[in-house]
């Protein structure tokens, strides 16, 4: 088919009408999604959200995509006034008042056009990005300061790209009929930079990493990089990038020569087993060469955009077809590769909507693809665990549309990719807890040959309110010995201290205990108290421990965790202590684990004897 103006223009309307038309639609959709999902969590995040956390999410999610929408349709707009309604026009024509220089005119063109695209943008970023977030609690930072910021950051931004679009311009003319293929290049040079030249160099540009401080974790991924067939020095640990949206760790280098850099944060939440099952994930990346595909299928989406571009700049059609009036621009000597720019700036967009669910559906499939790579290289049991523990925007819902998601990012989410697998081991019959590939990797001489269960991943799970957990000084272990014939008292070496009387603890003040708590065992203390000080370690084993207190019983029946045995406390207490007495009683720590972050709060010291419980 030949492409003639009226067929270029009737294409760009209908893409115009189906883009506004499918992101309404889309939204409702996702709208509904969010609500259904108030009703069921996805498998994996069960005890992540409270009932009011799900509902505030619920809200939220629709909230944003209605200011996404309202984005999408300014875009829009933005499109159709810069083509048919002359915006290009009478800006070239003030360009051209302005110099008779056809490079300094479309440098001009090009300059006034993403300056507009970025403040008719900006008030309403402002709503979709700050005032929806501030509504619901999440922006936190003053008004004034946010707008302040990102009126330099755009500013900034666009002063930047001026000479860049200087540059370019005049290597397209200097270029001949050939440019848009000088484009090109440029654009396969953009992405070697932003998918290697970025993990490679970028990453340690004035940036500090450290060697893994977990030396037995850091020897079991060692060994596992060599069991794929890479040669890597040691295992490093840095913050990560404020602009790394979604990664976790990266494997940069080159080849078989790697480096294993794993980000912070991940190295403080994750067991050995789940940090091995994100490595394991990247590894599946390089292994399958998605690196590769991916740069394939952009550049060979460039090479149509420019291709497109280059036939544009030799036919008039193409410039009246998207309102462009060919007397201020095809018109013109040179190249016209600046005019051509402006359009692609405000039209292209449009036009690759149709394109953006099946680019975002390859990548999303080579992310499924090194997912099942991990589960098979680890276990299913670990990744699962991994997603869910690095998981932290629970602000929107946990399971968007999945068309809606298809258009708008091209990593799945994590409850998607959570439901994936799983689908997967249900389907294949693969085990959840061990690897299933035909030359696993043997991590029992790491982890002693026992996985970190679910379970006990689950007690870092973020819920509805914290769960505060007192525990006492931690003592030094007493051996356990074997019963023995009854002997003679030993007599310590020091001299006899007088005993004084032990005072009961009082039980009225402390609530009902659990039924497992409370038909426990309890000892029955020594007849005579031993006559040593505190703090002196005894020559002969002594008699059995005295029972747990009824507050420690209670605290360790609510949080279900194991506590170490504590040895007896010999310390003597008088019915009314002095201050003295009371200054030389020692003190113990009280450790508050909060499930929200899985970190652990500043200790608090009480007096000993005493806990603290908080809801």
């Amino acid at each position: 088919m030949h492409l003639t103006a009226s067929n270029i223009e009737r294409i760009f309307f209908g893409m115009l009408t189906l883009y506004v038309l499918l992101e309404c639609a889309l939204t409702i959709l996702h709208t509904h999604a969010a609500e259904r999902a108030g009703r069921a969590v996805p498998s994996g995040f069960e005890n992540k959200l409270s009932p009011a956390a799900i509902e505030k999410a619920t809200a939220y999610t629709a909230e944003i995509a209605q200011a996404n929408l309202l984005l999408a349709i300014v875009g829009a707009a933005y499109a159709l006034v810069m083509t048919f309604g002359q915006g290009l026009t009478v800006i070239t024509a003030a360009a051209d008042i302005l110099t008779s220089n056809p490079l300094v005119a479309q440098w001009l063109v090009l300059a006034a056009v993403t300056f507009t695209a970025a403040l008719i943008e900006f008030p309403f970023g402002w709503f979709a990005h700050f005032r929806v977030q501030e509504r619901f609690g999440y922006m936190l930072e003053d008004r004034r300061l946010w707008m302040l910021r990102e009126i330099r950051r755009t500013f900034a931004g666009w002063l930047v790209s001026l000479p860049v679009l200087a540059l370019l311009i005049v290597l397209l003319e200097h270029a001949g009929g050939a440019w848009w293929w000088i484009g090109w290049v440029f654009f396969l040079l953009y992405l070697f930079w932003r998918w290697k030249f970025s993990n490679t160099v970028a990453l340690f540009w004035k940036r500090r990493s450290q060697p893994m401080a977990d030396r037995k974790t850091a020897e079991m991924i060692l060994a596992y990089m060599r069991h794929e067939g890479f040669v890597v020095d040691d295992v490093e640990v840095m913050t990560k990038p404020l602009s790394w949206a979604h990664s976790h760790l990266v494997i940069p280098g080159w080849g078989k020569k790697r480096r294993v850099v794993v980000f912070a944060h991940a190295a403080q939440r994750l067991e050995p087993d789940e940090l091995l099952a994100l490595i394991a994930h990247d590894v599946g990346h390089v292994k399958h060469l998605h690196l590769f595909l991916r740069a394939a299928v952009y550049a060979v989406t460039g090479w149509l955009v420019f291709r497109f571009a280059g036939w544009g700049a030799e036919h008039v059609e193409f410039f009246e077809g998207f309102g462009y009036a060919p007397a201020v621009s095809f018109l013109q000597d040179g190249t016209r590769a600046g005019y051509v720019l402006a359009i692609a700036v405000t039209a292209f967009p449009i036009l690759y909507y149709p394109l953006r669910p099946a680019v975002n559906l390859f990548a999303r499939l080579m992310q499924y693809d090194a997912d099942e790579y991990a589960a098979k290289a680890v276990s299913t049991d670990a990744l699962v665990r991994a997603l869910v523990k690095l998981h932290r925007d629970y602000k929107q819902t946990l399971t968007p549309s999945r068309l809606y998601s298809l258009f708008h990012y091209s990593r799945p989410h994590a409850g998607m990719r959570v439901a994936h697998l799983l689908w997967r081991a249900k389907k294949t019959g693969r085990p959840l807890d061990r690897p299933s590939c035909w030359a696993p990797f043997d991590a029992s001489p790491w982890t002693g040959g026992v996985s970190v269960s679910a379970a006990k991943a689950s007690d870092d799970f973020v819920g509805s309110s914290a769960r505060l957990v007192t525990r006492a000084k931690p003592l030094e272990p007493v051996e356990p010995v074997e019963p023995a014939e009854p002997t003679e008292p030993v007599e310590a070496p020091v001299e006899p201290v007088e005993p004084v009387e032990q005072v009961e603890e009082i039980k009225d003040t402390a609530p009902e205990l659990s039924e497992a708590s409370v038909t426990a065992p309890v000892a029955e203390p020594a007849a005579e108290p031993s006559p040593e000080p505190v703090g002196t370690p005894l020559e002969e084993p002594q008699a059995e421990a005295p029972a747990e207190t009824v507050q420690e019983a209670l605290s360790e029946a609510e949080t279900g965790a194991e506590t170490e045995p504590e040895a007896p406390n010999t310390e003597p207490a008088t019915p009314e202590p002095t201050e003295a007495a009371e200054s030389a009683v020692p003190e113990t720590e009280t450790e508050t684990e909060t499930e929200s972050t899985g970190e652990k709060a500043p200790t608090e010291r009480i007096p000993h004897g005493e806990t603290q419980e908080k809801a």
